[in-house]
C-alpha cells in the first residue's frame, strides 16, 4: 500500500469526518476497496450508510447491494430492495437496473412482473447503462412481435456492444450474420465476434474459430487461427466447438 494512497485516504477520511457527502462515499469505498486503508467491509457499510441516510443516491445504491449480500450486515433483502429503490427514484441507472431485475425474476418478495421490470430497464438504458441496455434487447428478442421489435432488439444490443457488453457483442454478431433487424452483414458479424472472442465470450470464439475455418465474415480460411479459437471455446465447455475439432479436423480435446 503507497505512501500517497494512505496519505489520500487520511484527507478524504478527515473530510467525511466534517460531513462532507461525497467524501463519505469515497471512504466507504475505499474500506471496500482496501485502497489506502485496510480492506473493512463493516467499516465500508458505515460510511455508505451514513451518506445514504442524507440522500446520496451512490451510497443508497452501495448500502442495497451490502444489505443484498451481507457485507458487513446482516443480510436483509427488504432493506436491500427500499435502499435500491430509493436510488433508481433519484434516476440512479444501476440502482434502476437492479429493480427491474427485481420485478424480472421475482426476487426480494416482489412478484414477477415484466412489464414493470422493462420499464425500469429502460429508464437505465436510457442513461447508457449497458446491462440494461443488453436485458432490454433480450426482452424485444424474445417478443418478437414482427420487424419492430427486431429492429429494437438490435438497436439495444448495438448500443450494449459499443460499451462493452459480451453478450450482447455476440448477440449483435449474430443478428448481423442472419440479418434480424439489421442488414445482413456477416463481415461486421465477425467484427463483433472478434471483439468478445479476445474477452473471452465462449460463443463468439466458436463463431470466430468456424469463421476462419470456412472463410467466412471477411476471414481469410486458416486452419491454426480456426483451431485456435475452437479450442479456447472447447475449453470452456462449447459442445459445439468440441464436435467441430473432432468432425473438421480430427482434435480430441
Amino acid at each position: 500500500m503507497s505512501n500517497l494512497k494512505q496519505r489520500s485516504f487520511r484527507q478524504c477520511l478527515a473530510a467525511a469526518q466534517r460531513g462532507l457527502t461525497p467524501n463519505q462515499v469515497r471512504v466507504g469505498y475505499c474500506y471496500a476497496t482496501g485502497e489506502g486503508v485496510r480492506h473493512n467491509e463493516r467499516a465500508a457499510y458505515r460510511w455508505f450508510r451514513v451518506a445514504a441516510y442524507k440522500g446520496h443516491p451512490v451510497a443508497q445504491y452501495e448500502l442495497g447491494r451490502y444489505f443484498s449480500h451481507g457485507w458487513g450486515v446482516t443480510k436483509d433483502c427488504h432493506a436491500a430492495f427500499t435502499w435500491m429503490l430509493q436510488a433508481a427514484r433519484q434516476h440512479y441507472a444501476p440502482a434502476e437496473y437492479y429493480i427491474g431485475g427485481a420485478y424480472e425474476f421475482g426476487d426480494y418478495g416482489r412478484k414477477k412482473n415484466i412489464r414493470i421490470a422493462c420499464a425500469w430497464y429502460l429508464k437505465s438504458a436510457r442513461q447508457g447503462y449497458p446491462n440494461a441496455q443488453y436485458n432490454l434487447g433480450c426482452f424485444y428478442g424474445r417478443r418478437a412481435q414482427g420487424k419492430a421489435d427486431a429492429q429494437r432488439a438490435s438497436m439495444w444490443f448495438l448500443r450494449a456492444a459499443v460499451q462493452g457488453n459480451l453478450d450482447a457483442q455476440y448477440e449483435i454478431g449474430l443478428r448481423y450474420w442472419d440479418g434480424i433487424g439489421v442488414p445482413r452483414n456477416q463481415t461486421r458479424a465477425a467484427y463483433w465476434y472478434d471483439k468478445a472472442a479476445k474477452k473471452g465470450e465462449r460463443n463468439s470464439q466458436y463463431m470466430l474459430g468456424y469463421c476462419y475455418a470456412n472463410g467466412k465474415g471477411g476471414k481469410r480460411r486458416d486452419s491454426r487461427l480456426a483451431k485456435l479459437w475452437l479450442l479456447r471455446a472447447a475449453k470452456q465447455g462449447d459442445m459445439m466447438a468440441v464436435k467441430y475439432l473432432k468432425h473438421r479436423y480430427h482434435e480430441p480435446v
